[in-house]
């Protein structure tokens, strides 16, 4: 029986839908297989950005275990630089005459005074730099000759028989200001001087 132009659509139809049905399963195929390519990479970055947090999270620790025993090993030094500083100044109770003498003009020397300053020192230093620096017999204030010969022209200073409660050491007045030469004083300084040393080792990069 001859088929019908009808029929003929049919076939034809049907035969379109097979080429459209096998093309959109080819095209579902290359879509699922571009989605698991893109899952893939998707999760190699995610894996690769996970290394990098992983491996900075691991930097971090170890630096910051590497400052954490620094700031220790500071802490161990300033301990031992504090002791070893209050034992060299406990020192100069056992100074000589001559030591002393020496050890007071080097410091005054860099202390840019006017040459009218006065000295105080506590009750049992007294008799020990009344002697040490001047040649008069002690008085209220008396002038310390042998330290301003030492010092040159235009040097007047004097030692007050009024005591300080000092640790040891001396304590200079001006008219402009004070200047504190007592052992506690000098340990401050000379911490003071070496602080900034150790903060540049205690914040400098660890590497």
């Amino acid at each position: 029986m001859a088929k019908t132009i009808y029929d003929k659509i049919i076939d034809k139809g049907k035969e379109d839908a097979k080429v459209i049905l096998a093309d959109g399963l080819k095209k579902l195929e290359q879509l699922k297989l571009e989605k698991i390519e893109e899952a893939k990479n998707k999760q190699q970055k995610q894996l690769k950005k996970q290394e990098e947090v992983n491996k900075s999270k691991l930097q971090a620790a170890t630096i910051n275990v590497r400052r954490e025993t620094k700031k220790e090993e500071i802490k161990l030094k300033q301990a031992l630089l504090k002791e070893t500083v209050k034992e060299a100044v406990n020192k100069l109770d056992s100074l000589k005459q001559n030591e002393l003498f020496d050890f007071v003009l080097k410091l005054v020397k860099e202390d840019n005074l006017t040459g009218k300053e006065i000295i105080y020192v506590n009750k049992k230093d007294y008799p020990k730099y009344l002697a040490t620096f001047s040649s008069k017999k002690e008085g209220d204030l008396v002038e310390l000759d042998k330290l301003n010969h030492a010092l040159g022209k235009g040097f007047e200073l004097k030692i007050s028989k009024k005591h300080m409660d000092l640790d040891g050491g001396f304590y200079l007045e001006s008219e402009k200001y004070d200047i504190n030469h007592s052992y506690s004083a000098l340990v401050e300084n000379l911490l003071a001087k070496l602080e900034a040393d150790l903060n540049k080792i205690l914040f400098s990069e660890v590497k």
